[in-house]
């Protein structure tokens, strides 16, 4: 049955088993006299326009699918083609319009005002007597108003203002004088059909804790949100100002000066006529105050820690957290050109943080990492503060990574193993090329009220350098990462010996030439958040792993450089089964032995 043009929206339970029979909405015809969409709102929202109306859903029996040469014109031909010998249309409509509530029926002035329309429900077989395939909902639009369709169906007469029901034979009343206009009906989006569309089963209840909302953050939240993907709590203290609309997915106008995270909770949950999946929660993660036993709350019941935030000392606060969910981090690079995933395992056994000092170790030592961290490019101001400055980034840049960010921490989420990832877009072609990154453990020690994490990777290089100049000593530099207010030191990378330095196989004394340049290197690529820590060396076979007293030398030279940067001096010494890091002291009992085999 072909529509006359027309496409009613209704709600998305409209007719099932659970949602309502019968609607009360004010329709409206979007676009004006030329439009063909209605849409049923709340007969409350006068200021979306449009007339109040009926909606009456009407259930028909099995019909076997065949062709209609003719699309009903009036309520007398829509009965000729759906009564048979079980059922009849007339009566049910009279039923249904007779049941209408009085406030509706006994005021004149809405009665006369109000256009009913009726959908039927079309059960559909393939055969006489099969089962039903498909139930096709077809909207008739009455062209005359609910008071003269009552009349024309035989379920009313009217006096005056007064209606009264007809008695003896209603025959004559067969809704001839009833024009319609046909319609297809649209149920409203809900998560499981939005889940759907997105090509996946069903939909995905997992609930996440999301930390910023911003033009990444805002985006990502959106994109997965219209995927049926998970359960939302946003967290942001940031207020939405006019310059964000350039790159988030707000809009400016209501969301002006509102809380961030509670706005796109907001535009999440206008995305289907179903349960809300989010919630803003306007709060610091740093110093929730008042938001603390709510943001706890969250967190001790999240299946997934998503942070979005771009601030280093909220992505090391939340691989701090003991006993909550996965961590993944999505953020982009300096420039907007390229964008970061790093994903804790499902165990938590790399944090968010090794992760991050792992990447910085990449960046420094990859040629398809160059100028991954170089500075971003000239600020804009937006205020009259010193701090009032927003970068210079395209929206285009930020939704080309928000999809792909969308789709990598899916991915993520359904994984066991961490894993670490780069997309780096080309300026010129719009090309993105995605770059797998080297995800290793850390040794974990905790030394003069400092932790300490030594890479594994730069383990395994250590060794192999000790192992080529044997039967000779060898050494070089440590480079990391320290964060003061955590008190916690990565230990990332190892430089091998100079090619000026003296190596005998008692002695090692380390050279300079090229050194401060290839620190300088891994500085300026780490954007500083990797540089000099400390010295390593190696011990021949058979010498005990204790410092000796040139170790107990040069410890004391490093402790003199660390001591202005307020952090502990590092020395590694590494043997033929086994290394020993020192960290902040030599005279303490010797610390725990890290095996190499």
């Amino acid at each position: 049955m072909f529509s006359h043009g027309y496409d009613l929206v209704v709600s998305s339970r409209f007719g099932l088993n659970a949602g309502p029979k019968t609607e009360f909405v004010r329709v409206m015809l979007v676009g004006g006299e030329h439009g063909r969409v209605l849409v049923g709102d709340s007969l409350d929202n006068v200021c979306r326009g449009g007339l109040p109306s009926a909606v009456i859903h009407i259930e028909t029996p099995p019909t076997t699918h065949g062709v209609i040469n003719r699309a009903p014109r009036t309520i007398h031909e829509l009965a000729a083609l759906v009564d048979d010998a079980e059922f009849r249309l007339m009566p049910a409509l009279r039923e249904a319009v007779r049941a209408l509530p009085e406030q509706l029926v006994g005021d004149v002035d809405l009665r006369r005002l109000v256009k009913p329309i009726f959908v039927l429900a079309l059960p559909k077989t393939r055969e006489p007597g099969g089962r039903v395939e498909w139930t096709e909902l077809k909207g008739f639009l009455c062209l005359h108003d609910l008071e003269a369709v009552g009349v024309g169906i035989g379920a009313w007469a009217v006096e005056g203002k007064m209606l009264g029901r007809l008695l003896g034979d209603q025959s004559r009343f067969n809704g001839s004088a009833v024009n319609v206009a046909v319609m297809n009906v649209l149920r409203k989006l809900t998560w499981e059909r939005a889940s759907q569309y997105s090509g996946r089963r069903r939909i995905d209840p997992r609930k996440i804790v999301a930390v910023g909302a911003g033009s990444l953050g805002s985006q990502v939240a959106m994109n997965l949100a219209r995927s049926g993907f998970g359960r939302w709590s946003l967290v942001d203290d940031d207020s939405f100002l006019p310059h964000n609309a350039v790159r988030h997915a707000l809009e400016g106008g209501f969301p002006l000066g509102r809380n961030k995270a509670e706005c796109v909770a907001l535009y999440m949950n206008s995305i289907a006529d179903d349960e809300p999946i989010a919630e803003g929660i306007p709060a610091n993660f740093l110093r929730p105050g008042d938001q603390r036993a709510r943001l706890d709350a969250v967190l001790g019941e999240a299946d997934l820690v998503l942070d979005m935030s771009a601030s280093l000392p909220v992505a090391r606060a939340i691989a701090d957290l003991e006993n909550a969910a996965r961590a993944v981090s999505v953020f982009l690079s300096p420039n907007g050109r390229d964008l970061v995933l790093l994903a804790e395992d499902k165990g938590r056994s790399i944090r968010l943080d090794d992760l991050e000092m792992m990447y910085y170790g990449e960046a420094a030592t990859r040629e398809d990492l160059q100028g991954h961290l170089a500075p971003a490019g000239r600020r804009a101001r937006y205020g009259a503060s010193c701090r009032d400055l927003s970068v210079s980034m395209s929206q285009a840049s930020v939704a080309i990574h928000a999809g792909i960010a969308a789709g990598a921490v899916e991915q993520a989420a359904h994984r066991e193993l961490a894993s670490a990832r780069v997309w780096r877009t080309d300026p010129d072609t719009l090309g993105v090329s995605a770059l797998k990154l080297d995800v290793h453990n850390f040794v974990r020690q905790v030394q003069s009220g400092w932790r300490i994490r030594v890479s594994r990777k730069l383990l395994d290089n250590v060794v192999a350098w000790r192992q080529d100049r044997l039967p000779n000593e060898t050494g070089g530099i440590l480079l990391g990462g320290m964060d003061h207010d955590r008190r916690c030191l990565h230990i990332v990378l190892a430089l091998p010996s100079p090619p000026d330095s003296e190596e005998w196989p008692t002695m090692y004394i380390r050279g300079v030439r090229g050194l401060q340049r290839a620190r300088e290197q891994i500085v300026e690529a780490t954007a500083g958040n990797l540089d000099y820590l400390g010295e390593w060396h190696s011990h021949p076979p058979g010498n005990p792993m204790a410092p000796s007293d040139d170790d107990r030398t040069v410890f004391r030279w490093i402790e003199g450089l660390a001591v202005s940067d307020g952090r502990p001096p590092v020395m590694l010494i590494v043997g033929e089964s086994d290394a020993r890091v020192f960290a902040g002291s030599l005279e303490e009992e010797l610390p725990e032995p890290i095996c190499l085999l």
